[in-house]
C-alpha cells in the first residue's frame, strides 16, 4: 500500500506532536547538563584546592616529623648530659667526703698532739718559773724550751696553713 501525501502529512504531524515533549525533555536535559558541567568545574576547582591543601599538610607533617626527631635527639643529649652531671656530682661528693675525713684527722691531730704539747709546755713553764733563780744551767734549759716552743709554733703555723689550704680547696670544689 502506498502512502499518500496526506497520510505522510498526518504521520509528520503525529511525529511532530510526539517529538515536541521529547524536544522539551532534551532541552531540559541540555540545561541540566550545562548545570552539571558548571558543578563539575566547581568540583574540579575544589578538588584542586583540596589537593593543594593536602600537599601543604604533607609538607607540614614532614616538618613536624623532622622537629620531633630533633626533639628526640635533644632529649637524648640532655639525658646523656644528666648522666655525666650525676657522675660528676657523685665524684665530687666522694672527694668532699675524703676531704672531710682528712680535715677531721687534722683536727684530731691538732687537738691531741698540740694539746699534749701545750700541756707539756705549761708544765715545763711552771717548772722553769720555779727554777728561774737557779744557775746558768737553768738558763740553758729555758733557752732550749724557747727553741722547742719556737719549733712547736712553727708546726702549729704549718698545721693552720694546711688546714686553711684544705678548707679553701674544699670550698673551690664545692663551688
Amino acid at each position: 500500500m502506498a502512502l499518500t501525501r496526506e497520510d505522510l502529512q498526518a504521520i509528520r504531524e503525529v511525529v511532530k506532536e510526539e517529538l515536541e515533549p521529547v524536544k522539551t525533555d532534551v532541552e531540559v536535559l541540555k540545561a541540566d547538563v550545562e548545570i552539571l558541567k558548571a558543578d563539575v568545574e566547581v568540583l574540579k576547582m575544589d578538588v584542586g584546592g583540596l589537593k593543594e591543601d593536602f600537599n601543604q599538610m604533607k609538607s607540614e607533617m614532614k616538618q613536624i616529623r623532622i622537629e620531633i626527631e630533633q626533639l628526640k635527639l635533644n632529649y637524648q643529649n640532655l639525658a646523656a648530659q644528666q648522666d655525666v652531671f650525676e657522675s660528676l656530682l657523685a665524684q665530687m661528693n666522694r672527694k668532699i667526703d675524703d676531704l672531710d675525713t682528712r680535715l677531721r684527722r687534722v683536727e684530731l691531730t691538732m687537738e691531741n698532739d698540740l694539746g699534749r704539747s701545750i700541756r707539756l709546755l705549761a708544765e715545763n713553764h711552771s717548772d722553769i718559773v720555779d727554777k728561774m733563780n737557779e744557775a746558768i744551767r737553768v738558763q740553758d734549759k729555758s733557752n732550749i724550751l724557747e727553741v722547742q716552743i719556737s719549733g712547736l709554733r712553727l708546726k702549729v703555723d704549718n698545721f693552720e696553713r694546711e688546714l686553711e689550704e684544705m678548707k679553701r680547696q674544699n670550698e673551690e670544689k664545692i663551688a
